[in-house]
C-alpha cells in the first residue's frame, strides 16, 4: 500500500502558497494551506495526520517570537521546514521534533523538494 504524505504550507503570500501547492502536488503530496498563524494552529490541531509543515514564520498575525513552541504544544513530533528570506529563523531545534531551513530565493523549490523527500523518506524507513 502506497503511503500518502500530507504537508501543510503556511505562508502569507498567496502566490507562494499556490506555487508551492502546485509544485508539491505534482510530486504526489497532499497539500493543505494556511495564510495566518491562527489558520496554521487550527489546521495542525484538526488534521492529526500531517507529516510535515513548511513554514514562513512571517505570517500576518504572528507576533509571538516562538511560534515553534505553539506548534510543538499541538504536534510535538511534526517535522518543520522553515522556508524564509530571514536566516535568523534558522536556529537549532529544542528538545523535541526536528527543524530544517530552506532559504527563499528564486530557485529554492528544488532545494525544498529535496529536503522534503529526504525527511519523508527517512521517516518512512524508520516506521
Amino acid at each position: 500500500m502506497e503511503m500518502v504524505t500530507e504537508l501543510l504550507i503556511a505562508d502569507r503570500n498567496p502566490h507562494i502558497r499556490d506555487y508551492l501547492k502546485r509544485e508539491l502536488t505534482s510530486e504526489g503530496y497532499v497539500i493543505y494551506l494556511a495564510k495566518t498563524s491562527r489558520e496554521l494552529l487550527e489546521t495542525i490541531a484538526c488534521i492529526n495526520t500531517l507529516d510535515l509543515l513548511i513554514l514562513d514564520p512571517d505570517l500576518p498575525d504572528q507576533n509571538d517570537p516562538d511560534i515553534l513552541m505553539k506548534i510543538r504544544s499541538i504536534a510535538p513530533d511534526i517535522h518543520v521546514v522553515i522556508h524564509s528570506f530571514r536566516p535568523e529563523f534558522h536556529q537549532p531545534e529544542q528538545k523535541s521534533g526536528q527543524v530544517d531551513f530552506v532559504e527563499k530565493r528564486g530557485n529554492s523549490i528544488d532545494q525544498l523538494k529535496q529536503t522534503i523527500f529526504r525527511i519523508v523518506h527517512t521517516a518512512h524507513i524508520q516506521e
